[in-house]
């Protein structure tokens, strides 16, 4: 299994900061000692020396080099297992010597009185979160763990790397985020328990075993069976009773027990648990009812994932149609629509108020947009029946969700306002919210949205999480994109933590979040980690945006086959589903992967798409611009377009009009298009570079060969910075077809006379040509005669121009 390192922030900190001489790192087996140990070697400047022993070879072992101890790092790795002449040895070596930094990993109570007395600080390894868990999950090769799939894991393994990456290859993400009852024990840690178990008295075993039913903790008379149960290792003693060492020795007792000995130790006990347990799935109308009202005060609470978990199991129990509606709802809210599917024929007959709304609903997460409205406006139009209060708003919350997807000003803002009046439970107030704030947001009133949203971070908030994902989006499309990750990441990092969040797309969004930051790495893992949520979960109604979303930092990276297929899969599924929002995002996918390649027919082609949809009255809702305009400049057809365009302000239309007026041969007009374009493109690397890139050929295309370099080297150093090695490729072409380089050390300076390095020195210094004479001892005139050769070698027309520069590349002969 190879080392994944994920989280550790606050241990690295420690480990870079402290002044202590020799500190140490303790934590059970797998909880990523050394891989903390490693992360923090590889960040180091200085020489590190690793030695490492292990139980069945107790010598220290050094990794390269024997050590040299003056100014360096010393790891000792599994410093338990090495033999205490050696470590004795060595610390005597170390203690006199503060230059060494030593850091001792392993069990570290294990240690001689010597080492412990030398250890000033010490450090031990928790769990990793439950948000720290999705990132493991997309590291280790499964993106498709949720958030509630982690917050579950969490719970089973508190945290624990190893067992959690056991338990990742061997379960379906689908059980993790919405299986009920305990989950299974990784294989390893299953063996090492069924070997105790072997010895166990038959006494003993039942004792284990009716408590794995009870939980993790139960009470038991002390003595007898008790004090054997605890010599076995798997227990322990607690206040009232006796506790499993893990929530994993407890799986495997409690899956190891047949099924009818199981349902009759859970019948033992009258709680709810216990009942649904014995129950096996037979029919059970009064259980069933007892479900339904405990899955009430749960949604209530707003934890609707439990409360959907809840009620999946009364299904069998029941042929009520009122609780199957209620079960299928609370399903669908939580994001598993896979599980309602076989139920959809018994939903399409239902002609009931409630049942019109859950088929829609249903309809609607499967992508079928228009037969989805159509369901849901013919469930608005219904007389009311029996179901909740405020189903009118649950059924106008959809319809206003699918306002904004269509691009429907009327339905967004309408059924939006009707939501919001008319919800009662706090988990449909939550969603009325988001599809609210996102109608006023793609309708250009998006400062008001953000308005009603400004508490949206507060625990307890009307709008719930869902509210606060919605702010993360609107920040997204307004710029902001710091506030749009914290919001989005908050969002995440509370939904992992159990909180309600039935907002499939949060990780997409932040992944398109991180893209519009420049963190292309990091947007590939959250887009790919949302795609695969959504293939798991069958959530077809976000396969074109969620694909979509993950092509475009792939298209930057060069990683052509990886963007081509997600740009390929949010077209399929945006013709599937033929709404105008997945059209767009389809349309920016493929755009995304054409600029990158710089292929602008290509873009021509994917702008046919765009046209009557975007933009919305939000434009910031993606980052397209002129699509047409800009595809027919760089094609040379930009009399295609006659009178110039009238376009709206902002970053695609200056570089629009930038790339037409290049193609008319208007040079000044296109390169001060450019730099309009540039102030909008400030949050936004990739975009800025991007500009920089076009502003560098325009300055070619008009001759002035060092100001073109100078553009193209900036454009080159922040694709480099961001990892978009596309845009890398692009940069050296177009300096090498101008017989230029861009990827070795800028030397603008070299051209000057030591004269004019001197006099350009002091000018960047801030001197004026009085203060520069008198030190130089020359006279004005001739300092003059001295920049006039300088601006005029360096293409440029200022000592703005001529400081930046200076601060950039530096002037050889000059001291800094």
């Amino acid at each position: 299994m190879r080392e994944v390192f994920v989280g550790r922030e606050t241990e690295l900190t420690w480990l870079a900061t402290t002044r202590a001489h020799v500190v140490g790192i303790d934590g059970e087996p797998g909880i990523g000692k050394t891989a903390l140990a490693r992360r923090f070697a590889a960040s180091q400047d200085r020489p590190v020396f690793w030695a490492a022993a292990d139980e069945h070879e107790p010598e220290l072992a050094w990794e390269g080099p024997e050590p040299v101890f003056r100014d360096c790092v010393v790891v000792l790795d599994d410093a338990h297992w090495a033999d205490r002449d050696q470590l004795g040895a060595l610390r005597l070596a170390v203690r006199r010597r503060p230059d060494v930094f030593v850091v001792v990993v392993g069990d570290l109570g294990a240690l001689g009185d010597g080492w412990r007395r030398l250890m000033t600080e010490r450090v031990t390894l928790p769990g990793l979160s439950a948000g720290e868990l999705i990132r493991l999950a997309a590291l280790c090769g499964h993106p498709e763990l949720s958030p509630a799939g982690a917050a579950r894991l969490h719970e089973h393994t508190g945290g624990h790397p190893l067992h959690a990456r056991h338990l990742l290859d061997e379960l379906d993400p689908h059980t993790l985020a919405y299986g009920s009852g305990p989950l299974p024990a990784p294989r390893s840690v299953v063996t090492a328990v069924r070997d105790r178990l072997r010895r166990c008295a038959p006494e003993v075993r039942a004792l284990l075993d009716a408590g794995s039913v009870q939980g993790r903790r139960w009470a038991v008379v002390v003595g007898g069976e008790s004090d054997a149960a605890v010599a076995t290792g798997l227990v322990r003693r607690t206040g009232k009773g006796l506790e499993f060492t893990s929530a994993l020795v407890r799986s495997v007792l409690y899956h190891d027990i047949p099924e009818p000995r199981r349902r009759a130790l859970h019948a033992r006990h009258d709680s709810l648990r216990h009942r649904i347990a014995a129950a096996g799935g037979a029919p059970d109308e009064a259980l069933a009812a007892e479900i339904a009202r405990e899955a009430t005060r749960l949604q209530r609470d707003s934890r609707t994932q439990e409360a959907a978990v809840l009620l999946a199991q009364s299904l069998p129990l029941t042929g009520d149609r009122g609780l199957r509606l209620a079960a299928l709802e609370a399903m669908l809210v939580a994001g598993d629509l896979a599980r309602t599917l076989p139920f959809r024929g018994w939903l399409a007959a239902d002609r009931s108020r409630r049942g019109r709304y859950v088929y829609g609903y249903q309809t609607l997460l499967m992508g079928q947009v228009a037969e989805a409205r159509a369901l849901l406006l013919h469930a608005l139009d219904l007389e009311a029946d029996e179901g909740p209060a405020d189903l009118d708003a649950r059924i106008a919350s959809q319809l206003a969700v699918i306002g904004v997807v269509t691009v429907s000003d009327h339905d967004m803002i309408t059924f939006g306002a009707r939501a919001v009046a008319g919800a009662r439970e706090p988990w449909v107030a939550a969603f009325a919210w988001f599809a609210r704030a996102l109608g006023l947001a793609v309708a250009g009133r998006g400062a008001e949205a953000l308005e009603l949203l400004a508490s949206a971070d507060t625990p307890g908030a009307p709008a719930g999480l869902d509210g606060l994902v919605a702010r993360g989006v609107i920040r997204l499309w307004r710029g902001d994109l710091d506030g749009s990750c914290a919001d989005l990441r908050l969002a995440v990092h509370r939904a992992a933590e159990g909180e309600p969040l039935r907002v499939g797309q949060a990780l997409g969004f932040l992944g398109e979040a991180l893209y519009r930051r420049g963190e292309l790495a990091e947007a590939v893992l959250h887009t790919e980690l949302a795609v695969a949520d959504a293939q798991d979960n069958e959530r077809v109604w976000d396969y074109a945006m969620l694909h979509a979303q993950a092509a475009y930092p792939l298209a930057a990276m060069g990683e052509w086959a990886r963007a081509g297929a997600h740009a390929e899969e949010s077209a399929r599924w945006a013709r599937a589903t033929g709404v105008p929002a997945a059209r767009v995002y389809a349309a920016a996918a493929a755009i995304a992967i054409a600029r990158a390649r710089d292929d602008p027919s290509w873009a021509l082609a994917a702008s046919t798409d765009l046209a009557g949809i975007y933009p919305a009255g939000e434009p910031g809702t993606h980052l397209l611009g002129a699509v047409r305009e800009e595809a027919l400049a760089q094609l040379g057809r930009a009399g295609d377009l006659g009178d110039p365009p009238d376009l709206p302000d902002g970053l695609g239309a200056s570089r629009a009009r930038g790339l037409i007026a290049m193609a008319r041969g208007e040079h000044e007009r296109a390169l001060a298009c450019f730099a309009e374009a540039r102030v909008h493109a400030a949050p936004f690397p990739l975009e800025r570079a991007f500009v920089d890139l076009l502003t560098g050929r325009c300055h070619l295309l008009r001759g002035r060969s060092k100001a073109g370099e100078r553009a193209l080297r900036a454009a080159y150093r922040e694709f480099e910075r961001i990892g978009a090695r596309a845009y890398q490729d692009l940069t050296r072409a177009a300096a090498r077809d101008a017989g230029l380089a861009v990827d070795g050390p800028g030397r603008p300076f070299d051209d000057l006379t030591p004269a004019e390095r001197a006099v350009a020195g002091l000018a960047c210094d801030g001197l004026t040509n009085r203060e520069i004479a008198d030190r130089l001892v020359v006279s004005v005139k001739t300092v003059e005669f001295h920049l006039g050769h300088v601006f005029r070698r360096l293409d440029i027309s200022s000592r703005r121009e001529l400081r930046e520069l200076g601060s950039a590349a530096g002037i050889p002969g000059v001291a800094p």
